[in-house]
């Protein structure tokens, strides 16, 4: 019953509908004894306020391979470390899942132009969290929220969501680490910059989509090369880091958005400069995240809209995630490499043709042909984001090894023996993905959401 009438205009964090199916507005029209429902012009209804089973497949794909990468690489760093005998993989499989399990180095493409899944999963979230804006909004609008109200609640999440990135990363640290290249940092502050410009008809959008892709690329590439003052040397890399000679202007630790940013967060109070930079990102990455946030609105919005079928929208949203791939790799080729870790305008690209393609095949399960009841674990996964992704960082993983160390006696049976390092490993991720449903699961059933 209550699956009937949630909303899939959420927010990135979980919302969900709070007015039964029977508080819904429907009119009556006596003359032609049709409720407007039925009509051909349902202009007032509230027909797209069903929960959209599209998104939330798409989030949970995102949210289940975070937790089996994070249960992966903490496995595989315990099986390896000093003293421990060596890993001798016997299939394919393990190195495919080692290598996209992994950030790149600093170009996010590879031969044959590959992304990485560690790389495509920030940009994945940002355009998820798009997707959900637009709706958020929608049901504010619906539900005739004042102005005042809304902003205060955007001002709201933005806040706790560059809060809670702030702590999140200074939990290793003595002091509170003033750096705001954290998910969740970025994802609020994106959130607040989408939700000041994207507005007007589509047409409008996209030319400020394109005019701060233009921008980002024109500042780094006619700043470089850059020379570091003294106060803010750069920072040694290795070989493997560097980029060709054809692109310095892009290079790590030689470009003008991290030295920007440097000698920004190098104003706050007892912040040591190389420490936190290793990385190579920046709070510049807010105005191309910004791109893929809104490049996320108008997907919302193009399947809300009714001018077309739905096999027409996850039709048209494929081809579009094509053509932004294609053009991605071009830039990449000719103009500036894909780099994650600075979100690039290749690299802008690329997430954002590869996010198409992902939640159109999402969309066509769901709204097309009408499977999503296959894919259930997953959308109760999306529904939780925001807790979901927090019990990732180390609590279903913890989960998934405790499970572990309980059926290992029987797991070792069934294996004629002692298992194998790399069957110990896949079995551990495969328990923490179950942890991670569990717990979706549990909290869905007690309609627990964290909201935002």
């Amino acid at each position: 019953m209550t699956e009937t009438y949630r909303l899939s205009e959420e927010n990135p964090m979980g919302d969900f509908d709070e007015d039964a199916p029977a508080l819904r507005r429907v009119s009556y029209d006596p003359a032609s004894r049709k409720t407007e429902r039925e009509s051909t012009n349902p202009t007032t209804t509230y027909e797209d306020l069903r929960r959209f089973d599209a998104l939330d497949l798409y989030r949970g794909l995102l949210l289940l391979t975070i937790v089996a990468g994070a249960s992966f690489l903490f496995n595989f760093q315990l099986l390896t470390a000093p003293g421990n005998p060596p890993i001798y993989s016997t299939g394919d499989w393990f190195s495919r899942f080692l290598f996209n399990a992994q950030p790149s180095d600093w170009e996010s493409l590879y031969g044959l132009h590959v992304i990485t899944v560690r790389d495509y999963l920030l940009s994945g979230f940002l355009f998820a969290a798009g997707i959900s804006l637009f709706f958020w909004k929608r049901r504010r609008v619906r539900l005739q929220w004042r102005k005042r109200e809304i902003v205060g609640r955007i001002l709201f999440r933005v806040v706790l969501l560059m809060l809670l990135g702030i702590f999140l990363q200074s939990l290793n640290s003595e002091m509170t680490r003033w750096v705001f290249i954290d998910p969740l940092t970025l994802i609020g502050m994106a959130t607040f910059l989408t939700f000041l410009i994207a507005r007007g008809p589509v047409w409008w959008q996209g030319v400020l989509i394109i005019a701060i892709l233009i921008g980002q690329f024109a500042w780094i590439e006619l700043s470089g090369p850059i020379t570091y003052p003294a106060e803010v040397q750069g920072i040694m890399i290795s070989e493997s880091e560097q980029t060709p000679d054809r692109k310095p202007a892009w290079a790590k630790h030689k470009n003008v958005v991290e030295l920007y940013d440097r000698q920004f967060l190098s104003n706050f109070p007892g912040q040591p400069d190389a420490a936190y930079r290793e990385s190579g990102r920046t709070t510049f990455n807010v105005l191309p995240a910004t791109v893929l946030m809104m490049l996320g609105m108008l997907t919302g919005q193009w399947f809300l809209s009714r001018k077309k079928s739905r096999f027409f929208k996850v039709l048209l949203c494929g081809v579009m995630g094509i053509i932004l791939v294609l053009a991605g790799i071009g830039v990449d080729q000719w103009l500036c490499p894909a780099i994650e870790r600075i979100l690039s305008t290749s690299w802008v690209l690329l997430a954002g043709g590869y996010s198409l393609l992902l939640f159109s095949g999402c969309a066509f399960f769901c709204e097309v042909i009408h499977a999503s009841f296959l894919f259930a674990p997953l959308r109760i996964l999306g529904r939780n984001s925001l807790l979901i992704y927090l019990a990732s960082l180390g609590f279903t993983t913890w989960l998934g090894n405790q499970l572990f160390k309980h059926a290992q006696p029987f797991m070792s049976t069934l294996a004629g023996g002692e298992m194998s390092a790399e069957l110990t490993i896949l079995i551990q991720m495969l328990l923490a993905c179950l942890a991670a449903v569990l717990l979706g699961w549990f909290l869905n059933r007690r309609r627990f959401y964290v909201r935002v």
